[in-house]
């Protein structure tokens, strides 16, 4: 496209070059309209189309007014747009929607901002009428926009864009039965029963909308689009589990189904996704006058996560707790030019670490990471050393030397990822726990397993 432009922006120079010159050229004048046309605002609208004002009788000439849910409508779009249906009760008006009977005149007597305003015949009206709004034909920006109210990658679709409104007419005919909604999406939502649990299989519940005119067993359906994850932080990838019908909590009629999955491991990660192309999973009979498709994103990207949850770890320190584990102070080296660190804790007996401490082992370089907030960097660590317990106040310290080629001040936040370790109490009393946040399984920006746990000024 970007070469055509290139081919008349060249065409017309070359026109305005020749202008003067008389070249027995007597060819027809170009036609920009089209040009112009592509050059107009592109994109989608979202907002659905609703009835501003009507109060219509069965008379000639009863204004309508539609909200057309955007400006710069294309009015000479609307005749072929917009048709105003008169209706009848089907046989059966508690699940049927209502029977169109014929289109009813109208007029477009003038289009003000996103305001429609129709002059109609309703002299034979029902009431209500029924106003569809065929987002094929629908256009605004002279073509280039056009309604996209099932809110995914592709505007104008048949039914899946659709509006259809209702207004009531005073006199006319009683129809009875449903309206028509072209959306009404049969899957309302899905997630994990929480908590996890690490000793019994777990659950998932899927929730869709019932109708009584729907008769279908989505019990076997589902289970094909669904799927539940377990996340390896190891390999950085996820592992679909086995997942069969809850026949104990299957509860068809009123709107939901679970499904089972195995007991989960403390402290990993499960999400719940739409594994399979959910535009395929749709109702078998008309709902609502349409075949219902299951959610409104035709072309979402898969899989597609709902939930997502990590059991529970009782060997993992709160937040709370880890950040109340150390006192930090800023400190230097012997000479005097490079930062240390100081993370000072309790080991008395009954304190959060234990009495024997954090396991020096779990404490290093790759397990706990220096940020500095006011140049938005990591700080490479040059060394950790341990200090010796002192036995008067039963602490112990740990110096974190920042690379010596640092030399900015200000805060500097301390991380530590799920390996660092504490070591409990000797005797029965506190059991090792560690730090970090199982629940982290994110590379960026800090890391898989990291938390912020205590920070420290450098003034």
């Amino acid at each position: 496209m970007k070469r055509i432009y290139v081919f008349i922006i060249a065409a017309l120079s070359a026109a305005l070059v020749l202008a003067g010159c008389d070249t027995g050229f007597t060819g027809t004048t170009l036609d920009t309209s089209a040009l112009t046309k592509v050059q107009q605002n592109s994109g989608t609208w979202t907002t659905a189309p609703s009835i501003v004002s009507g109060n219509p009788s069965n008379s000639t000439g009863q204004i309508i007014q539609i909200d057309l849910g955007i400006t710069n409508i294309d009015a000479d779009t609307i005749p072929q747009a917009v048709t105003i249906y008169k209706l009848e009760s089907p046989t059966n008006p508690t699940t049927q929607v209502n029977t169109q009977k014929g289109t009813i005149p109208y007029k477009v007597a003038r289009v003000s901002n996103n305001v429609a305003t129709l002059l109609a015949n309703l002299t034979d009206a029902s009431n209500p009428i029924e106003i569809k709004i065929d987002s094929t034909k629908l256009t605004a920006n002279k073509g280039n926009t056009k309604m996209n109210l099932d809110g995914d990658l592709t505007a104008g679709e048949a039914q899946d864009d659709d509006a259809y409104l209702y207004v009531n007419v005073t006199g006319g005919t009683a129809a009875t039965g449903q309206q028509r909604d072209p959306r009404a999406f049969i899957f309302s939502g899905a997630s994990f029963v929480t908590p996890l649990s690490i000793t019994a299989n777990n659950s998932i519940q899927i929730n869709y909308t019932y109708f009584a005119i729907d008769d279908t067993n989505y019990s076997d359906i589902f289970i094909n689009y669904f799927a539940v994850e377990q996340y390896n932080v190891t390999t950085k990838t996820w592992t679909a589990l086995n997942v069969t019908k809850d026949t104990t909590n299957t509860n068809v009629g009123a709107g939901t189904y679970r499904y089972t999955f195995p007991a989960a491991t403390a402290g990993a990660t499960y999400r719940l996704v739409i594994k399979s192309n959910s535009k395929d999973l749709k109702t078998s009979k008309e709902v609502l006058g349409f075949i219902q498709k299951a959610v409104s994103q035709d072309n979402a990207q898969l899989p597609f996560v709902i939930d997502t949850q990590t059991a529970p770890d009782a060997t993992e320190l709160s937040w709370a707790q880890q950040s109340a584990v150390f006192n930090t102070s800023n400190g230097s080296d012997s000479s005097g030019a490079n930062k240390v660190i100081e993370l000072t804790y309790s080991v008395a007996t009954g304190s959060t670490t234990g009495d024997k401490g954090i396991d020096e082992t779990t404490f290093t370089k790759d397990n706990v990471k220096i940020y500095h907030t006011v140049n938005n960097v990591f700080v490479p660590i040059s060394r950790i050393v341990f200090g010796p317990k002192n036995g008067s106040t039963n602490e112990k310290t740990i110096y974190i030397y920042l690379d010596p080629a640092y030399t900015s001040n200000g805060t500097f936040h301390i991380y530590m990822n799920t390996s660092v370790r504490t070591l409990g109490d000797a005797t029965p009393g506190i059991t090792a726990k560690h730090f970090g946040d199982s629940s982290n399984i994110n590379e960026q920006p800090y890391g898989v397993g990291f938390r912020m746990v205590t920070s420290v000024t450098f003034p």
